[in-house]
């Protein structure tokens, strides 16, 4: 009888550390998976807490109005930052209203093993020759979240975060 227990319990033992061996390494797995929709949130976040407003893009088709939103491989975000307030009265004097300025940022994000697609290269290649401000994952910076958060210090468009 003892050893059909004790025969019993090591079994059980064996199993029960068999699924914490099968946890621990699930566990382990998540911690290192970083997803691109990580790196964006928490770069559009820290964007934010700068000044930035975030718009999503993407190209979008409605088969009900047959028209196509967006273009094909723009950038995951467009951000802007206006420079300075004007609170003036937009129907009163049209004519001298003052110019707005912003500050316009383009960025795609990848995770670490994500490729960009010929589409998207050409797309950022052809907004940079017309002068816009384009951020490439794996390109620009690494692709993780302090990678793109030491890019964006060293940018020089860092206001108040540091």
């Amino acid at each position: 009888m003892w050893v059909r227990v004790n025969e019993n319990w090591r079994n059980r033992q064996s199993t029960c550390a068999g699924s914490l061996r099968r946890v621990r390494e699930v566990e382990r797995r998540m911690r290192l998976i970083l997803r691109e929709s990580h790196i964006e949130k928490a770069a559009t976040d820290y964007l934010c807490l700068d000044g930035w407003r975030s718009i999503k893009m993407e190209q979008n088709f409605s088969e009900k109005k047959r028209k196509t939103v967006g273009e094909l491989g723009m950038a995951d975000h467009l951000y802007i930052r206006y420079q300075g307030r004007h609170n003036r009265d937009f129907a009163s004097d049209l004519p001298n209203w003052p110019r707005a300025e912003a500050e316009v940022l383009f960025v795609e994000y990848k995770s670490a093993s994500g490729k960009l697609k010929p589409a998207q290269l050409q797309w950022a290649a052809a907004e940079r020759a017309r002068g816009a401000l384009v951020w490439l994952a794996t390109v620009d910076f690494p692709p993780t979240i302090e990678g793109f958060q030491q890019h964006y210090r060293d940018s020089g468009l860092a206001r108040s975060v540091r």
